[in-house]
């Protein structure tokens, strides 16, 4: 309770500096997105038109990032703010107090349209512990997807064509050249991937879901509900390993590594780095396509 207090406290003291300081000086409208692949989204449709910031900074974690006074000034003078619209903690922390800094603020929905995942539906957990359960969660990790990407950029040029009408038809272009290029990606991916035998791959944080439905895969998981595993949840993923002949463990920057690596030595494997929050979108889905590629039989 006093931590909490403390924190508002902060907060407010916070907001009173912002109300005293000056505007940047830019022309631009200010277009803030909570997470890095967003901005590339935006930049890609919005180009030399908008400037794009991003709350969280690539090599954070969103599960317990705090935005720094700067990010929170920028926030009170931006003319729109594109929320992912899932439950990623750091939304969930903070969109509200954001939001209270600029009432002006157009808010930007990246969700609309896309079909959300539970965790449980993707079966992420597969165990043979009688006291394992899933927690039902939804999925936040909706841009891991190329195809719910597409959907993401439209309502993104939506948004920008509401705050700034007189670029509508510049956005519109960038939007279909754009969507157009994670269109190619995905057929690409998608034939890449078709002749595999051996359809699962092995995760410490279960983040890539979206992208195992798309493409018939099955994701499995080292973290157990948001927890490290325990011992025998650790003897289930080697026996998982051995009997769908995985190698690799991919992890996420932003987590320990450690738990991954003494896996690794186990199932005689190595660790492969590959983050869900890297700006540079496009890329990074074409790297995580290849190491599949080349380390599924």
């Amino acid at each position: 309770m006093i931590y909490n207090s403390t924190k508002i406290i902060i907060f407010a003291f916070v907001i009173s500096l912002i109300a005293c300081s000056k505007p940047p000086q830019t022309d631009k409208p200010q277009v803030v997105v909570s997470i890095p692949p967003l901005a590339e989204f935006l930049q890609q449709i919005g180009g030399d038109r908008i400037e794009v910031y991003t709350m969280v900074p690539a090599g954070a974690s969103p599960h317990s990032y705090e935005p720094k006074p700067s990010q929170l000034k920028i926030v009170s003078q931006a003319a729109m703010y594109v929320k992912v619209g899932t439950p990623i903690e750091f939304e969930i922390a903070w969109l509200d107090k954001l939001l209270a800094l600029n009432k002006n603020l157009q808010v930007v929905d990246a969700s609309q349209g896309i079909a959300r995942l539970d965790f449980s539906d993707e079966g992420e957990h597969e165990s043979d512990d009688p006291d394992h359960h899933n927690h039902g969660d939804v999925d936040p990790h909706i841009w891991l997807s190329l195809r719910n990407a597409q959907q993401m950029v439209r309502n993104l040029c939506q948004g920008l064509s509401l705050m700034d009408p007189d670029g509508a038809t510049e956005y519109a272009s960038n939007c279909a050249r754009y969507t157009h290029q994670l269109d190619s990606l995905d057929q690409h991916i998608k034939r890449s991937l078709a002749d595999k035998l051996h359809r699962e791959f092995l995760v410490y944080h279960p983040a890539w879901g979206y992208f195992a439905r798309d493409y018939q895969l099955h994701e499995l998981s080292i973290e157990q509900e948001g927890k490290a595993p325990t011992l025998r949840g650790l003897e289930t993923v080697i026996k998982q390993a051995e009997q769908h002949h995985i190698h690799v463990i991919l992890a996420s920057p932003q987590f320990n590594p450690a738990s991954a690596d003494r896996l690794a030595q186990e199932i005689h494997g190595r660790v492969i780095s590959i983050s869900p929050m890297e700006e540079h979108y496009l890329e990074n889905m074409k790297q995580m396509a290849q190491v599949l590629e080349a380390t599924m039989e």
